[in-house]
């Protein structure tokens, strides 16, 4: 991010009524989901400013500031003022006459965050009516001279007083802007900051190279998640583990109490994978809830999941052959006792691409059994890796699936996602071209085998990087 440079750092002041969402709105265009967000007015009893940065290079900053404490009496105080004093003098003349005055604490605070800013974001919860307080605040912004945009923060239904809202607000702001911060994902926050750049010619320059900046590193951060995935499963394609065989064993034994340890390495190494793709897109507090429903019950190689998931038969059959595997190999449906924790969706997520299973479902993936083997006078028993390429396509899913969630979650929802209401805009690989799903089967067949991956690796990485972005 070294060639993206602003002339200086632009700063806004969030303000508004207590409980607007104010921020809420600084949590989700900061990325900062470790901001205090309470539904009880009142919480924001500072000024605190939070910035957007990049390779720790500052981009814009917003202060949040507490809510408007007496705006009627503000406005009173300052219509004695001369019309077009500056703002600073404004504000430190009201901190000099209220000081120590309790109940004007909160607007102290807020003049001198406006005068200290170059512009600000008025938020308004829009579901009730206009009040006398909040055509007060609205004035005493107004009278301020910053550059303002009314940010409309959608909690609900509010139609019905938002065409009242609009015609009060266009006569007080440069902008009027509905924002849901609940909701908005990587596209509305740059919107939101276009229609920011429209408000004043002066931050045309600056906020354009905020925002090419902002959309190289979402680029960076879909490379980056893609090469998570690869690695995942890189790793879980080639894992391995073996158990000493002593003299009077029994082989199958053995092996069932080895495969435990086998699944839970790999149920660890998906849990890995799935916090190294939400530190990417910073969610340090982000949490996923599993229903305990009857498919999310099922582990990873269920009949369930492997019949929502991954590949069908006859295309597992046709992409083998095209990548030049073994088809007995790429379908084998042995079973195997084995557990994984899943992540998965219900049936209104992935209800699009379940009945494409067409034949038989692919239900479990056989772990190879090297067998007894003689290494410094032990016997040992192999486990993996797997004998078959659908594991890959099943993890590249789950992946997928997860990885949509995570970059879509505004950093002001502070909701556990329960996962069967997540909506993949991702397409699963069942759907995706026949190239694009030989270069996976090539990739995990060589895996298996043991072969050098340089080269695949490259190409899968590329498919997936089109398909997060919505070219593949």
């Amino acid at each position: 991010m070294k060639d993206i440079k602003t002339a200086e750092v632009l700063s806004f002041a969030v303000v508004g009524h207590p409980n607007e969402g104010k921020s809420s709105v600084v949590s989700t265009l900061t990325e900062r989901d470790d901001i205090r967000i309470s539904p009880t007015p009142g919480e924001t009893e500072h000024c605190v400013e939070y910035t957007v940065e990049i390779d720790h290079q500052p981009l814009l900053r917003f202060i949040d500031t507490p809510g408007f404490q007496v705006p009627r009496k503000t406005l009173k105080w300052l219509a004695r003022r001369p019309i077009h004093e500056d703002a600073k003098i404004i504000s430190e003349a009201f901190a000099s006459d209220f000081a120590g005055r309790t109940a004007f604490v909160h607007d102290i605070r807020i003049l001198r965050a406006v005068a200290d800013t170059h512009g600000l974001l008025y938020v308004l919860d829009a579901t009730k009516p206009v009040g006398p307080d909040d055509l007060a605040e609205m004035e005493i912004l107004r009278r301020l001279g910053r550059t303002r945009m009314a940010v409309l923060n959608s909690k609900g239904d509010d139609s019905e007083f938002e065409e009242e809202w609009r015609a009060v607000l266009n006569r007080h702001f440069n902008a009027v802007r509905r924002f849901n911060a609940r909701e908005a994902a990587f596209d509305e926050r740059i919107r939101l900051l276009s229609a920011l750049r429209l408000t004043d010619q002066r931050w045309e320059k600056d906020l354009d190279c905020v925002i090419t900046a902002l959309e190289i590193d979402r680029r960076r951060r879909i490379r980056r998640a893609a090469d998570i995935i690869v690695d995942l499963v890189r790793d879980c394609m080639t894992k391995t583990m073996d158990a000493p065989l002593k003299s009077g064993d029994d082989r199958k034994e053995v092996q069932k109490s080895l495969m435990p340890r086998y699944t839970e390495w790999l149920r660890q190494r998906e849990v890995q994978s799935q916090h190294e793709l939400r530190i990417e897109f910073r969610h340090r507090h982000f949490e996923m809830e599993l229903k305990e429903d009857d498919l999310v019950a099922h582990d990873l190689f269920s009949k369930e999941t492997w019949r929502v998931l991954g590949l069908t038969r006859r295309q597992l059959t046709t992409i083998s052959t095209l990548a030049g595997a073994a088809a007995g190999a790429a379908v084998d449906l042995a079973l195997g006792e084995v557990t994984f924790g899943v992540f998965m969706a219900g049936g209104a997520v992935l209800g699009g691409v379940s009945g494409l299973a067409g034949s038989r479902p692919l239900s479990q993936v056989r772990v190879r059994l090297a067998g007894m083997n003689h290494q410094m006078g032990h016997r040992y028993i192999k486990l993996g890796p797997p004998n078959g390429v659908q594991l890959a396509f099943i993890l590249i899913d789950r992946a997928l699936l997860y990885l949509d969630t995570v970059s879509r979650w505004a950093h002001a929802k502070r909701e556990r996602v329960e996962v069967d209401n997540v909506v993949s805009s991702l397409p699963m690989t069942r759907l995706w071209a026949r190239n694009n799903q030989v270069v996976v089967s090539r990739f995990a067949g060589r895996l298996i085998r043991g072969k050098r991956v340089e080269k695949e690796l490259d190409t899968l990485r590329g498919v997936l990087t089109e398909v997060m972005t919505g070219n593949g």
